[in-house]
């Protein structure tokens, strides 16, 4: 398409999937507090490395918009979570330094992650789109070992 306004829908890409990230959050915490934060946030991990699917295959600068809209709710659902996670699962005697290295975790995420996709889309969008689909996979995987079996953590809604 054309390049003239492709700042402009940049900026407003980003910025709704930022809006949808940060109501996701809020939203998600909510519920989680009705419902089993591990299941929901299963469901999110799953639902983010599908939905990365559609995202790299489309075509139109509205489906773009519209699944990286839908990415930014699971991807504020999952940050949300894994607190959740992280607040129930680690020891009260350790829980600060715990959590600080779960935000330690989510900044170097935060750092590294656009110069990652910088270096991929100089040879292809839809390659930044099917690692972030592995690495949702990837997560999914390794939480559903982890804490797919447990007993109900302390405090969890079932």
């Amino acid at each position: 398409g054309s390049t003239t306004n492709a700042a402009s829908l940049t900026g407003l890409i980003v910025s709704s999937a930022a809006a949808a990230t940060a109501i996701a959050a809020t939203v998600l915490g909510r519920v989680a507090t009705h419902y089993s934060p591990r299941r929901l946030f299963l469901l999110t991990l799953l639902g983010g490395a599908i939905i990365c699917i559609p995202l790299a295959l489309s075509q139109t600068t509205g489906a773009l918009w519209t699944w990286r809209i839908v990415l930014g709710l699971l991807a504020g659902g999952s940050t949300t979570l894994a607190y959740t996670l992280g607040s129930l699962t680690i020891p009260p005697q350790i829980r600060g330094s715990g959590l600080g290295l779960l935000t330690s975790a989510t900044l170097i995420g935060g750092a590294v992650s656009p110069l990652m996709a910088g270096t991929l889309a100089t040879y292809d969008l839809r390659w930044v789109f099917g690692l972030d689909a592995l690495i949702y996979a990837a997560v999914f995987m390794w939480v559903l070992l982890v804490l797919g079996r447990r007993a109900p953590l302390e405090g969890e809604a079932t």
